[in-house]
């Protein structure tokens, strides 16, 4: 699978609705201007992880996982993007 370039620099106002819509489906709290939920990645009782508009991230201060927003320049839709490769559409990953 081909690694996209991870270019958080310029989050503009379509990506920050496209994140705050897909942090609400799936049910995070808003914490100043941040979302916040417990890590469906792990079993935790607090929430540790946060999503960030601002920035077009996301991160687990409990078990590490972080994911940069970006826009699949082939396929024309946003997604998560692991430091490692990794992909996840924003539209289907986590919502229930």
């Amino acid at each position: 699978m081909k690694k996209l370039k991870m270019n958080p620099k310029h989050i503009d106002e379509k990506h920050k609705a496209a994140i705050i819509a897909w942090a609400v489906k799936i049910g995070a709290k808003k914490s100043g201007k941040n979302y916040k939920l417990r890590c469906p990645i792990h079993k935790e009782r607090t929430p540790s992880f946060m999503i960030s508009p601002w920035a077009g991230m996301i991160h687990c201060f409990g078990c590490g996982f972080h994911a940069n927003l970006n826009r699949h320049t082939e396929l024309g839709y946003y997604c998560w993007v692991t430091p490692d490769g990794k992909i996840y559409p924003l539209s289907e990953w986590l919502v229930k």
